[in-house]
């Protein structure tokens, strides 16, 4: 699994709802989501892949 994979996997509400955690070389990913965009679908369509590391990274 790539890493934009495991973030995108840990991306939304129905994630949030599960509480999703992925375990990628020994990294944790963990649920998130930027208020008013709810799928993984809607933020590919918003922000390209990079936008989307830097973004689940930084922690905003």
């Amino acid at each position: 699994m790539k890493k934009i994979e495991a973030i995108l996997k840990c991306y939304g509400e129905k994630a949030l709802k599960q509480d999703i955690k992925i375990i990628r070389k020994g990294i944790d990913y963990n649920t998130w989501m930027i208020e008013k965009i709810k799928t993984a679908k809607k933020l590919k369509k918003m922000y390209t892949k990079k936008q989307i590391i830097t973004i689940y990274e930084s922690g905003i």
